[in-house]
């Protein structure tokens, strides 16, 4: 019989496999070239989670909710909505937002890791997902501004926001980005960590409760 430290870690590797397998795939690459704007350079399905705004609800921590059309723009890392004058704006004051429902989706943010929405739910935690863009090269540009085509580095010019977004991109040469997917557990008390080791066994942390679904998996 696996001692108890030897199934909390099986578990937890295969926990952590389990997500990969289904949620791991790698997200498509995308070229800014030389001189354009990220946010001009990709198309709308590809910036936001859904390809129209779609009617939602924010609740907030108060008891209070406020619906509207409402989308999460992966690119900046912020929910968003429609106004009535039909200008996008990002919702303000996060930290006093329980959750978001978007259809049958939910959104939680953290101050750390941002909006994360829930792909799976457990008996005592939620797996989450908190989706962004990455740079993850730079082609060095040759004369006149143009990109030599060749010798893609690592090192890169950005600022991220705190949710995680792009912000700006120094562009001298290409860029190439792509979509992170980052997972997440959310406790009953919705606090979020890593969908790593760590983050289970501490999410699995109450004695009996931990052991009894340790067991069941055993």
């Amino acid at each position: 019989m696996l001692t108890y430290y030897k199934r909390s870690l099986v578990f937890a590797l295969f926990f952590i496999v389990h997500i990969q397998l289904l949620y791991g795939q790698k997200g498509e690459i995308y070229r800014i070239n030389t001189g354009q704007k990220i946010n001009e350079a990709l198309p709308m399905e590809v910036k936001y989670r859904y390809e129209t705004f779609q009617t939602g609800t924010v609740l907030f921590y108060n008891g209070k909710t406020s619906t509207g059309k409402l989308n999460y723009n992966i690119l900046l890392g912020d929910m968003q909505f429609v106004d009535r004058s039909r200008d996008t704006l990002s919702l303000a004051n996060r930290e006093t937002i329980k959750h978001v429902k978007i259809n049958n989706d939910l959104f939680f943010y953290d101050e750390k890791h941002g909006y994360m929405e829930v792909v799976e739910e457990y008996p005592s935690v939620k797996l989450a997902v908190h989706q962004q863009f990455v740079p993850i090269a730079r082609e060095k540009s040759g004369g006149f501004g143009q990109s030599t085509g060749t010798s893609a580095v690592r090192e890169y010019g950005s600022v991220n926001s705190g949710s995680g977004g792009i912000n700006q991109l120094e562009m001298k040469g290409d860029v190439l980005v792509t979509q992170k997917a980052n997972y997440l557990l959310i406790d009953k008390n919705q606090r979020a960590r890593r969908a790593n080791r760590s983050g289970i066994l501490r999410a699995f942390s109450k004695g009996k409760k931990r052991n009894q679904y340790l067991s069941e998996r055993s």
